[in-house]
């Protein structure tokens, strides 16, 4: 999937609501209606996992965690990158933290040092008939002693990040990965360790907060999000882009269409108050 469509960044999504990522989500849900119809498996790939965490428009998310719903035995896996440091979504449906997951979305860690990172790749096992992800493995490159070494010699990587092991759980089923989250929230200092070790012992990147960091992975919609951080996706855009203020959305779009997009989530606007924007 080209998930560029759903990036906060690309304003034409913002303006134009969201049409070009309509019409891709419309192309998924044929091929997954195809597969499921001659018991096909699907592997899906992209950039950017689904989730404003992720910086991905929230409407797409929900579309996007909606129709897998419909298909989840006929998705092997969901492979995705964008964030540099290693990590997983859960989906559910509905889309409510009480709903069992039926699907886990996967960020792989980057291939670039870039913010100092250590490159790092994965390894992604598909078993069984259903061609699910079985297995992973991460490595990376000491990135500093690559630099110490100097001589032009092999680069070696080392084994990281293998959850199987390292967060001792059965298998990569979503009721493992719920296990896993659970563990997370009532253990700070286990969250912390998880997170360094997708990060490959380098500073984790996006936002440090670790409350962020969990009801990113709890969930990839806006509203979920919303109400388990305390925070509005106007606030997480800010913070996913770096800026102190939104005078980059104001700046470029008529402000009754800013108004329009976020009056679901801003403090003290009625959304019956706000006329549909055509």
């Amino acid at each position: 999937l080209n998930t560029e469509v759903c990036h906060v960044h690309n304003f034409h999504t913002f303006i134009t609501g969201g049409a070009t990522a309509r019409t891709q989500l419309h192309w998924l849900e044929v091929v997954l209606e195809e597969a499921q119809a001659t018991g096909d498996s699907v592997l899906i790939t992209g950039h950017i996992a689904p989730g404003i965490w992720s910086g991905c428009w929230g409407a797409y998310s929900e579309l996007y965690e909606s129709l897998l719903a419909r298909y989840a035995h006929s998705v092997s896996g969901q492979i995705f990158g964008h964030q540099h440091s290693g990590s997983f979504r859960l989906l559910r449906s509905p889309s409510i933290s009480s709903t069992p997951a039926y699907g886990v979305a996967y960020v792989t860690p980057s291939l670039t040092s870039y913010k100092n990172q250590n490159p790092s790749f994965r390894l992604y096992q598909l078993g069984g008939t259903s061609l699910k992800i079985s297995d992973i493995e991460q490595y990376y490159l000491k990135l500093g002693a690559a630099d110490a070494d100097g001589n032009g010699g092999p680069l070696l990587w080392s084994p990281g990040y293998i959850p199987r092991s390292v967060l001792t759980v059965p298998d990569l089923t979503p009721p493992s990965w719920q296990d896993v989250l659970n563990r997370m929230w009532g253990n700070e200092t286990f969250a912390k360790a998880v997170r360094a070790t997708e990060a490959n012992g380098r500073e984790w990147m996006g936002n440090n907060e670790v409350r962020d960091y969990l009801c990113g992975i709890t969930g990839v919609t806006d509203a979920e999000y919303v109400k388990c951080s305390g925070k509005s996706e106007e606030v997480m855009i800010r913070q996913y882009t770096g800026s102190a203020h939104t005078y980059v959305l104001t700046a470029m779009f008529p402000f009754h269409v800013a108004l329009d997009h976020f009056k679901d989530v801003l403090t003290g606007i009625d959304p019956s108050d706000v006329s549909p924007v055509y």
